[in-house]
């Protein structure tokens, strides 16, 4: 009897230990686990931060362009309208013409900033021309003609068209009102700018 009752407290004191034993690895399993999940996260968040500061250093400001050869606004135009910078070669060039900057466009390369405007990309395609500008003189002889007239302007490359000249300065009603003399034109300069200036008398 002495004996049994032995091997029953003896059963009972294993039983006890490996359920303690049972009950404490389950925890230092959970306790492992989560260690190494912070862990993971951790790396995890040291490897996706200099992607980010990689991906902000290297992140495109705008596009690079390179103009070469004979420069003017027309091959501008192909070249935007090519590498889908502008997506209408006409409004850039009415928008060009209309600034007076149409024939200031010159050869080397270039970043246009992704949401640049047309007249932002106008001025900066069109700045180290500008910054060499000087005044122009421009005469013109009594009773002269808007023909005349356009075709001086012309040929001192202040105008890009001859009859969108005329047109405009029907439209503005001024024609035969050209004054005659030399007059000083500031550039760049917009076409009714332009007109404008030609029918002011001439500071003697």
């Amino acid at each position: 009897m002495k004996f049994s009752q032995w091997m029953s407290q003896a059963l009972v004191h294993i039983g006890r230990i490996l359920i303690t034993l049972l009950i404490l690895s389950i925890f230092l399993g959970i306790v492992y686990l989560g260690i190494g999940n912070l862990t993971s996260r951790a790396h995890l968040s040291k490897a996706a931060t200099p992607d980010i500061v990689e991906e902000e250093i290297e992140a495109p400001k705008g596009k690079e362009i390179s103009l070469e050869g004979d420069v003017n606004v027309k091959t501008v135009a192909d070249t935007l309208l090519a590498q889908g910078i502008i997506k209408d070669k006409a409004s850039f060039i009415q928008v060009a013409t209309e600034m007076g900057v149409y024939n200031y466009f010159v050869p080397g390369d270039f970043t246009i900033p992704q949401d640049a405007t047309v007249k932002e990309m106008i001025h900066i395609l069109t700045k180290d021309k500008l910054a060499s500008l000087q005044d122009i003189s421009v005469t013109l002889p009594s009773n002269v003609t808007n023909e005349q007239v356009a075709d001086i302007l012309l040929a001192q490359d202040l105008i890009a068209s001859k009859p969108a000249f005329v047109q405009r300065v029907k439209a503005l009603g001024v024609q035969g009102q050209f004054k005659p003399g030399t007059h000083k034109v500031s550039c760049p300069i917009k076409v009714d700018d332009l007109i404008k200036t030609l029918c002011q008398e001439v500071e003697q």
